[in-house]
């Protein structure tokens, strides 16, 4: 039998038939839906809305309003975004920090970068000002960018509240398991292309910061900077797409968090760890299921970090402990939930007018999306030259 790539939804359909979340209230999704529907959305698509199917534009000719015309117009202007927010990031991250450094030098301040270690150095005090002006500035520069233009309303933006405890748990029990094996296998490869999280930084700066500027990093780095990384990638961002499907939304976000880091050596523990916190969210409803997800890959990394510095447990490299450790407390954790039987981790997706193919086009070749691989491989590539 052919395999079809995916079915796609009649012209005749209701906008309520895609993207209705099944975790949330009906009066979530009815919010939801009346933001879909604003007049002049450039970022949602609807199915019978419109009657005409083909509309005579002066100046432009005939122009196509179909269903599945509106849907690949929507996810062409959300790649156009994604695209604005990236070059945002990027610039911030890669020119502001130096600009501070410079700015700390003309009044004396003793701080400089090094790019071998990825670490800033010198003073404390300006050390820690950098890395807070730096972090956040690049995360909530796009963040707000996200929500002004997109225009979510912000408790459909980023849902609080839990309505399945159950999916928070199975997600940190998940994301437990899935780091023990991507740490495990990291140690068997020689190459070191698979690695934690970048936490070098981290632990580099500790070993000389003491008193209030080494706890107030610790939350910065350890809690803040997961959340706000949350907020850019699984909040309106993400309910802006998940429109699209809800797989596609999880599968496309976890990427574009794992590109814009262009950390060739952690990029799988962000993919996945990402993947399981976009699951979460769906899963539960709420937007703390990916930030505990998010808090919690960050300091298992710095554990694992700090147990390959450690000395040998029982004549078993402490490393390996930990890893058995992250993976038997995981592995626990998903058996006493299975007991429970209150839900499962699978996913059941909805059509859209178009198929995955299609989208999978827009969002490389056919988009502003390309000029955004194109700049985070180029980074990638000079971190490894670096």
């Amino acid at each position: 039998m052919k395999k079809i790539d995916f079915v796609k939804l009649p012209p005749d359909k209701e906008i309520a038939d895609a993207a209705t979340s099944p975790v949330h209230t009906d009066e979530y999704n009815r919010q939801y839906k009346e933001w879909r529907c604003r007049e002049g959305n450039r970022f949602a698509f609807s199915g019978k809305r419109e009657s005409t199917r083909h509309t005579y534009v002066d100046g432009m000719g005939v122009q196509d309003n179909s269903p599945a015309a509106r849907e690949r117009s929507a996810l062409q202007n959300i790649c156009r975004l994604i695209a604005l927010l990236v070059f945002v990031y990027e610039i911030s991250d890669n020119i502001l920090g130096f600009l501070l450094i410079l700015i700390f030098k003309m009044f004396g301040v003793e701080i400089s970068y090094s790019f071998h270690d990825s670490i800033a150095y010198g003073n404390q005090y300006a050390v820690m000002s950098y890395i807070l002006i730096d972090g956040a500035f690049k995360l909530l520069v796009p963040t707000y960018l996200v929500g002004k233009i997109l225009k979510i309303p912000p408790r459909i933006a980023a849902p609080v509240s839990i309505k399945s405890p159950w999916h928070v748990a199975a997600s940190m029990s998940a994301a437990s398991i899935s780091f023990a094996l991507l740490g495990a296998l990291r140690l068997v490869i020689p190459f070191g292309m698979i690695e934690t999280e970048n936490i070098g930084m981290t632990y580099g700066v500790l070993s000389y910061m003491n008193g209030v500027c080494s706890v107030v990093y610790i939350l910065f780095d350890m809690l803040l900077l997961p959340i706000l990384f949350e907020l850019l990638f699984h909040g309106a961002l993400f309910q802006a797409l998940r429109q699209f499907g809800i797989i596609f939304t999880i599968i496309f976000t976890a990427l574009l968090n794992t590109v814009v880091m262009h950390d060739p050596y952690s990029f799988t523990i962000i993919f996945f760890s990402s993947v399981i916190a976009g699951i979460g969210i769906w899963k539960s409803g709420s937007i703390l299921t990916g930030m505990i997800v998010s808090c919690q890959t960050r300091v298992l990394s710095f554990l694992y970090y700090y147990c390959e510095e450690m000395p040998e447990l029982w004549g078993i490299p402490a490393i390996w402990v930990c890893v058995f450790l992250m993976f038997i407390s995981g592995l626990l954790g998903l058996l006493a939930l299975s007991v429970t039987a209150n839900g499962n981790m699978g996913i059941k997706d909805y059509t859209t007018f178009i198929t995955y193919k299609e989208k999978i086009k827009i969002c490389t070749v056919e988009s502003s999306m390309l000029a955004v691989w194109i700049l985070c491989f180029t980074l990638m590539v000079i971190e490894i030259v670096l």
